[in-house]
């Protein structure tokens, strides 16, 4: 675990450490990306990472036999990261994540869902959380339902979906 989460980070940098959690698996100065990925895979492990509000999380899933290799490859992402800007110019979901907060949630109808407090990390999918006149909405960050971001105009469009929740799972 790395004790940085979302929560520390100052508002100009919001996302700063999401996006370091992606870049960390985008090579190194040993491996490449695809290295990576193949090394772990070739023993049937894997490795994963998230970020909450608290800290930063990277783990690896192998046999007991190939902990060496999951021990090194973590260690190597961990301490070795190039942090490339080929790689980092691909990673658009974790690096505009800073601009996403505070900007007014509205639907496609004009119903406002609230101001985005801050982007959960799900493992699937990223979240919105947005503070409104109803309470918390949690808004799936994915293209069927983030319509446009304008941050400008400080409004994320939202289309309107059925599954749109408060926190307490009523629908709205």
């Amino acid at each position: 675990w790395v004790d940085s989460g979302a929560r520390g980070e100052p508002a100009a940098l919001n996302g700063i450490s999401h996006l370091l959690e992606h870049m960390a698996f985008k090579g190194t100065r040993r491996r490449d990306a695809f290295a990576i990925a193949a090394e772990i895979e070739a023993v049937g492990g894997h490795l994963n990472a998230y970020t909450s509000r608290e800290h930063t999380a990277y783990y690896a899933r192998t046999l007991a036999d190939d902990l060496p290799l999951a021990v090194d490859l973590l260690g190597d992402i961990l301490l070795e990261s190039t942090f490339a800007e080929d790689e980092l110019a691909r990673e658009p979901g974790a690096w505009f994540v800073h601009e996403i907060v505070g900007l007014e949630a509205v639907t496609e109808g004009g119903r406002a869902l609230g101001r985005v407090r801050e982007v959960l990390e799900t493992g699937a999918n990223d979240v919105y959380a947005a503070d409104g006149p109803d309470g918390e909405t949690l808004i799936p960050a994915i293209a069927s339902v983030v319509l446009a971001v304008d941050v400008a105009g400080g409004r994320l469009l939202v289309a309107e979906t059925p599954g749109l929740t408060d926190s307490a799972g009523a629908g709205r």
